[in-house]
């Protein structure tokens, strides 16, 4: 992909809040409001001398009509709030009158009145840890807090050190999906996210050095050349020339100088789409099918109603007459538009595809409806697959791309992936003898590859970082599908590696790769 429309690089900025997951930092910010406000200010000290579940006020604090109290008053500790504190003690008058012990409390506790610092005091002075007193710190904040001030003594952040750490690392987690999501091609956030979105700058020094950079050095070049100075461009020249020592030198600065990191440069007027064998864009809803997705229930034919149900409706003119049923269908995406668009509505974490082929014969033209049919009966929750190229190059939906896939069960790999898979693997018809020595690749057609090309480039327009597997690298139980070679593949065609180091390893998270990619 070359210069990318308007269109495209406002949903790629949408895409950015998706991934950030802001909801997760916000809820984790909520929490830890509602933990501190639990911990630190009490219903004890609203009024002076009153006592509540053994915590008696000594000052009287208003808030300006705040259920709690702020939690700067000071408040005593009574025997009752625990064994260990009733006793005996000798005090001055006693000795002096010869009186001997009193009956009373062993200490004489005073403190401030917020849980936190009773919580501390009770610890102190028994010896017990502060979730023994979790019942006394309840009772001195609201309904509304409680269940947070619990979580909080629980996971030990009475101590505001631990209690912080949790939210910074919710906030240390919001910037890693920030950086994943808008790169690091540009100092600039805009010219990163459309180089991102791009490639064209990208596919430059992929080209120039046949794949051999890596990610993570072309986005050091990119992010030097996007100062646009000469200095930089210069900088830039002499990565590549060490980088790259075969080469000459001039044609190292003629890409360099082709390299325009701008976002003007980057964008162009959206023209008509002719990916998957269209020239126009349909109006679709992105994940409407998705609702009616039922697993193995899944209908995959439209119940008409019948003529004596139409009949019927007809005699009683009722409004409600009978319509088909809404049923999930196994719909085809009609342009590269299209796929992008469902790749950015998606709320699952994706970070791989893994490619398969459906070892069928030549003369089996099937498509998403037949996998399901043969998916369920293997006893899976429907199609595994996510997607299905058909021998014509079509590519239909199959489970709906939010939802985990059946398909790579070995080592996990389902979590994190999209599964498609290219009708073929025998190059021979039904019923041949000894079939198994046609098992090739060259089962799959021209316009199969050509599609799926297609859709791992849309693949890496969404997610740059991600990663490419055959079914055979990531199960080695006998799996040869797709019968090519996956990582080479995309090495070749896009100039991407895996950043790990095979399919047999556990998938990685999006905050894993980009630690590697970083």
């Amino acid at each position: 992909m070359a210069k990318i429309t308007k269109e495209q690089f406002n949903s790629a900025i949408s895409a950015v809040a998706g991934r950030a997951k802001t909801g997760e930092l916000t809820a984790a910010a909520e929490s830890a409001t509602r933990k501190l406000e639990a911990l630190t200010k009490s219903v004890v000290g609203r009024t002076a001398e009153e006592t509540i579940n053994n915590i008696k006020s000594l000052t009287q604090e208003d808030d300006y009509g705040n259920p709690l109290a702020p939690g700067t008053g000071i408040a005593t500790i009574d025997q009752g709030a625990d064994a260990t504190l009733a006793g005996t003690y000798s005090n001055d008058a006693a000795a002096i009158t010869g009186a001997g012990e009193t009956a009373g409390p062993k200490f004489e506790i005073a403190g401030g009145n917020s849980p936190k610092a009773i919580l501390k005091s009770l610890e102190q002075a028994t010896g017990k840890a502060a979730t023994e007193f979790k019942a006394i710190a309840a009772s001195m904040t609201t309904s509304q807090n409680a269940a947070e001030q619990s979580s909080a003594i629980d996971a030990g952040e009475t101590d505001f050190t631990a209690l912080s750490g949790s939210l910074f690392t919710e906030v240390s987690n919001f910037t890693r999906n920030i950086d994943a999501a808008v790169g690091t091609d540009a100092q600039n956030v805009l010219e990163s996210i459309i180089s991102q979105t791009s490639g064209d700058n990208r596919d430059k020094l992929i080209a120039l050095s046949q794949g051999s950079l890596t990610p993570k050095k072309i986005s050091n070049i990119l992010n030097k050349l996007s100062e646009a100075t000469r200095n930089a461009r210069l900088s830039a020249v002499n990565d590549l020339a060490s980088e790259l020592p075969g080469l000459d030198r001039s044609q190292i600065e003629d890409t360099v100088n082709s390299v325009d990191m701008s976002v003007s440069a980057q964008l162009r007027k959206s023209p008509r789409s002719d990916a998957f064998g269209t020239s126009a864009l349909p109006v679709f809803t992105i994940g409407e099918a998705a609702s009616l997705w039922e697993g193995i229930e899944t209908p995959i034919e439209l119940a008409q109603p019948s003529r004596a149900q139409k009949a019927e409706d007809a005699f009683k003119g009722t409004a409600n007459a009978s319509k088909p049923q809404r049923v999930y269908t196994f719909s085809f995406v009609n342009s590269e538009e299209e796929l992008e668009a469902e790749f950015r509505s998606t709320t699952r974490e994706i970070t791989e595809v893994v490619i398969h082929w459906s070892a069928t014969f030549l003369d089996q033209d099937w498509g998403s409806e037949e996998m399901h049919k043969i998916h369920t009966q293997r006893g899976f929750s429907g199609i595994g697959y996510h997607y299905v190229i058909r021998k014509d190059g079509r590519l239909q939906r199959g489970r709906p791309v939010d939802n985990t896939g059946a398909h790579a069960k070995d080592n996990g790999h389902n979590k994190y992936s999209i599964g498609i898979s290219l009708i073929g693997g025998y190059n021979c018809m039904a019923n041949t003898p000894n079939a198994d020595k046609y098992v090739s690749s060259a089962s799959l057609n021209e316009k199969q590859m050509e599609t799926l090309e297609k859709f791992m480039r849309t693949f890496y327009l969404v997610w740059p970082g991600g990663q490419a597997w055959g079914h055979v690298d990531t199960d080695r139980k006998g799996k040869v599908d797709p019968g090519f070679d996956v990582p080479d593949f995309v090495k070749v065609k896009f100039g991407k590696q895996n950043v790990s180091s095979s399919g047999q390893e556990r998938p990685k998270s999006a905050a894993e790769i980009q630690g590697l990619l970083t």
